[in-house]
């Protein structure tokens, strides 16, 4: 992997990252791509709500408004980062 990564091998690597299975040259890679890319940074915070989210749902089908309630965060979620020119 190169020194510097582009938005859609950073986000590529997000579940890695999470699961702690990043490392080395990869890892340090990865943490300075976040540090310098808000809409990244973005992403990811996206997607860790959605886990938690999910962590906490029950695990029969949820009722109507439940799904509308979730419908609507994810609604006000912020827009997934721009492909790379």
């Amino acid at each position: 992997m190169s020194v510097t990564l582009c938005c859609r091998d950073a986000t590529a690597l997000l579940t890695e990252d999470a699961e702690g299975a990043l490392s080395g040259v990869d890892k340090l890679t990865f943490a300075m791509h976040l540090t310098v890319c808000g809409a990244c940074r973005r992403y990811r915070s996206q997607l860790d709500t959605t886990v938690d989210v999910l962590k906490v749902l029950p695990r029969e089908a949820p009722e109507a408004e439940d799904v509308d309630a979730i419908l609507r965060m994810l609604g006000d979620a912020p827009p997934e980062p721009p492909d790379d020119p």
